[in-house]
């Protein structure tokens, strides 16, 4: 298990969202076949969890927000979905970085989803490799593929934080009691 990626995952606090993050990453390696080894992806996990396509950052889990990368002719599409806040691409293709609060994301999954991975099909060509790459997690494709390795990540996080202090105190009593 990778504690770094460990680490992050614990810091969402939802396990949906972080099961949102990986499928979402699991439907852009099947659209687009990606293999592992693919040198336009890279997969990180720093003060957040993000996907690259190339040079750029196309899907990003952090405490506070899910963003996804939507071409700016796609935007138009959803105007009615509030967002925490946009981050323009000025170069190739135009693009942004939509931020979102989990629950407009989960609200709006079926058209966000679709654009985005249009998004994301229609920015592929443009290069062929991550000059993030050196940064690469090959672990983070294994929990998106694999959803056992997935529930693994979950249930550890979950079981280690059942609660505050004393509730992890009071439920040790309460075994040795039993006892």
């Amino acid at each position: 298990m990778n504690l770094k990626i460990k680490n992050q995952i614990e810091l969402i606090h939802h396990s949906e969202i972080v099961q949102l993050f990986f499928g979402l990453l699991k439907s852009l390696i099947v659209s687009e076949n990606f293999a592992q080894n693919d040198k336009r992806l890279a997969f990180n996990s720093s003060e957040r969890i993000s996907v690259n396509i190339n040079r750029r950052l196309v899907l990003m889990l952090n405490p506070n927000a899910l963003a996804l990368m939507i071409n700016d002719e796609e935007m138009e599409k959803i105007p009615e979905i509030p967002f925490l806040k946009k981050e323009a691409f000025k170069n190739q293709t135009p693009a942004t970085l939509v931020y979102f609060k989990y629950e407009d994301i989960i609200d709006n999954l079926e058209i966000l989803q679709l654009i985005w991975l249009k998004s994301c099909h229609d920015y592929l060509p443009l290069q062929t490799n991550s000059p993030y790459r050196n940064h690469h997690i090959d672990e983070l494709y294994n929990i998106a593929t694999n959803d056992d390795l997935l529930e693994t990540y979950l249930n550890t996080q979950w079981e280690e934080n059942i609660g505050d202090k004393n509730e992890k105190l009071k439920i040790m009593k309460y075994s040795i009691a039993i006892q």
